[in-house]
């Protein structure tokens, strides 16, 4: 009887020691795994808005080089909406920004105020997203906060996008548009 008190405080010990040891590192694994994840998430966001935002930019730039004048909209006789910008209408001329998804593999839409005027996006049949108007929470940050704004939870057409949302800014100061690249 002897021998079975010794093994059982033996086998004690030991699953002791091995619960000192294995569940320590078992929790510090699980740790390093839950930081080691949230800093290459957060590094990628950050890598994937800087590049958002360099097409954004440049898209912004070419418009202004391309045409001059501020943003503006006008009703035709059928009452459909029509984007100029200055006297060039925009609305209806995909070259541009599709070449542009083409080189970049990225989609851009264009808004006056809250409604999608120029998009790359599409639907089943091929038709583009435009008329629809964007979510409130962008319209309150980029439109009237006036800010630049990163979202990994943007959905179009049943899509979910990374999308970087810039203002744009008409002569007067007033944002009149805005642009995101997703």
């Amino acid at each position: 009887m002897g021998n079975v008190k010794t093994a059982k405080k033996k086998g004690s010990l030991y699953a002791k020691f091995l619960n000192m040891t294995i569940w320590p590192l078992v929790g510090l694994g699980i740790l390093v795994i839950v930081f080691c994840s949230v800093t290459y998430t957060t590094a990628m966001n950050s890598q994937i808005k800087k590049g958002l935002r360099s097409v954004g930019v440049s898209v912004l730039f070419a418009y202004d080089a391309l045409y001059e004048g501020d943003y503006n909209i006008t009703v035709d006789a059928e009452d459909k909406a029509l984007l100029y910008k200055g006297e060039a209408l925009l609305s209806g001329d995909y070259d541009y920004i599709d070449n542009m998804k083409e080189e970049t593999g990225l989609d851009i839409s264009l808004f006056f105020y809250d409604m999608r005027m120029l998009t790359t996006i599409t639907d089943a049949e091929g038709n583009r997203c435009v008329g629809y108007t964007a979510h409130e929470r962008i319209v309150n940050s980029v439109l009237k906060d006036k800010k630049e704004m990163f979202y990994d939870n943007v959905v179009v057409n049943n899509k979910r996008y990374l999308s970087y949302y810039i203002p744009v800014m008409g002569s007067d100061g007033t944002c009149v548009a805005m642009i995101a690249v997703a």
